[in-house]
C-alpha cells in the first residue's frame, strides 16, 4: 500500500511490487473500482513481481486502519461513511477480499484494512 500511495503522489504511471496472494487480491478490488489500469504478474531473477499502471492520481489518501498488532474488526450495522460515501474502504471477510459495498450487502462482518479518500 505504501508503494502504490508514493508512487501515484510522485505522478508515476508504473509501479512494480514483490508477489503475493494477497497483494493480488487487494489490487483486483482497486482495479474494478478503477482506481488501477493493470495488474501484470512477471519473473523477474526468479521471484514473482507485480507490474501495475494507473489510470491517473485518483488515489488522494490512502489510510490504513487495521494494522498487523491491532486488527480493526466490525459489522455491516457500524459502518461509518468515507467522505459522504464517495469513496471506497477495502475489507477482509470470511470470503476473501471485496470492497465494503459487497460485504455490507451481504451483512457479514469484516476486518476493515484501509481507506481510500
Amino acid at each position: 500500500l505504501t508503494r502504490l500511495r508514493n508512487s501515484n503522489m510522485a505522478w508515476k504511471k508504473d509501479v512494480s511490487i514483490p508477489y503475493s496472494k494477497l497483494k493480488e487480491e487487494i489490487l483486483k478490488v482497486l482495479k474494478t473500482d478503477k482506481y488501477i489500469w493493470t495488474i501484470k504478474v512477471e519473473w523477474e531473477l526468479k521471484t514473482k513481481v507485480l507490474n501495475i499502471s494507473f489510470w491517473e492520481k485518483k488515489i488522494l489518501n490512502l489510510r490504513k486502519i487495521s494494522k498487523w498488532w491491532q486488527r480493526i474488526y466490525t459489522k455491516w450495522a457500524d459502518l461509518k461513511p468515507v467522505m459522504n460515501w464517495y469513496w471506497m474502504s477495502v475489507v477482509s471477510t470470511s470470503q476473501w477480499i471485496m470492497p465494503w459495498y459487497k460485504a455490507f450487502k451481504a451483512w457479514i462482518w469484516w476486518e476493515l484494512m484501509f481507506e481510500i479518500y
